[in-house]
């Protein structure tokens, strides 16, 4: 939520109603971060943002968590 609306790394590169992938090239250890941009959904001038964060547990379990925002670009 940091970032500003036009950044960079939230471009969102497709259509409408089709979501631009991310990958953090540098995670935490043991760590995997993605996120998904799409620009005018739900309305015009908003971008929502999908996050998923995916790690292996002491029991080498696969756990995600998700977040979904949207940022406004005023």
């Amino acid at each position: 939520m940091a970032l500003s609306y036009n950044d960079l790394t939230l471009a969102d590169t497709t259509a409408k109603g089709i979501f631009t992938s991310y990958t953090d090239p540098n995670p935490p250890q043991g760590y995997t971060i993605r996120w998904d941009v799409d620009t005018d959904v739900p309305s015009t001038g908003i971008k929502t943002i999908n996050i998923f964060v995916t790690w292996k547990n002491k029991a080498s379990q696969t756990k995600t968590f998700s977040l979904s925002v949207q940022k406004s670009n005023v």
